[in-house]
């Protein structure tokens, strides 16, 4: 079972990982990191400027490593919603499920 653990953004960033660029970051905020172990899967709640909700993105290598979006959460009332979908679903995307 993989264990999930929150991490830093500057611990994030090492894994040179962007969800979104300048005009992206008026929309969403980043607001909590996490790591699977082992790091094959990585997560972010969000909260969504527009309409006030929050989110989430899990994140895995592609076959050159670089991490790309691989499910995704929205339209949560509150971030210990987000939170808990999103540990869910870093679970589901762990390396024995691949």
């Amino acid at each position: 079972m993989s264990e999930i653990q929150q991490i830093s953004e500057y611990e994030f960033r090492k894994y040179r990982v962007s969800l979104c660029g300048p005009l992206g970051a008026l929309i969403i905020e980043e607001r909590e990191w996490y790591v699977g172990s082992p790091p094959e899967t990585l997560g972010v709640v969000i909260l969504d400027r527009i309409d006030n909700d929050w989110g989430f993105v899990v994140l895995s290598p592609d076959e050159h490593g670089d991490f790309r979006a691989v499910d995704t959460g929205s339209s949560f009332q509150d971030i210990d919603s987000a939170r808990d979908a999103l540990r869910i679903a870093m679970i589901s995307q762990g390396p024995s499920r691949k």
